[in-house]
């Protein structure tokens, strides 16, 4: 089953650069865009697993997107983006 799933996102990732295609789009990958270091946006996210002032934990389909720091507030949630604001201290991926 996996190799399916491998050669069905070779072919997606092959048909998105031929067309020019956004990558997050055709293959339902997390666009994560930080700003300065008070804001990060996720968008194709699949659900919160954990929140706190200090941390915040994102499921996505790369695998769970960790934020830590002070003061995390989840600013907006709509059912595809998450902007998270605060002071942020470390940000990274959990696979």
């Amino acid at each position: 089953m996996a190799e399916k799933q491998k050669a069905k996102n070779s072919l997606l990732a092959r048909a998105s650069d031929f067309f020019d295609l956004p990558k997050e789009i055709a293959l339902n990958l997390p666009l994560v865009t930080i700003i300065g270091a008070s804001e990060v946006n996720i968008e194709n996210y699949k659900k919160i697993a954990e929140y706190g002032p200090e941390r915040v934990q994102i499921n996505t389909s790369c695998g769970v997107f960790k934020i830590e720091g002070k003061k995390l507030v989840l600013k907006q949630i709509t059912s595809e983006a998450i902007k998270i604001t605060g002071i942020l201290k470390n940000i990274g991926y959990i696979t």
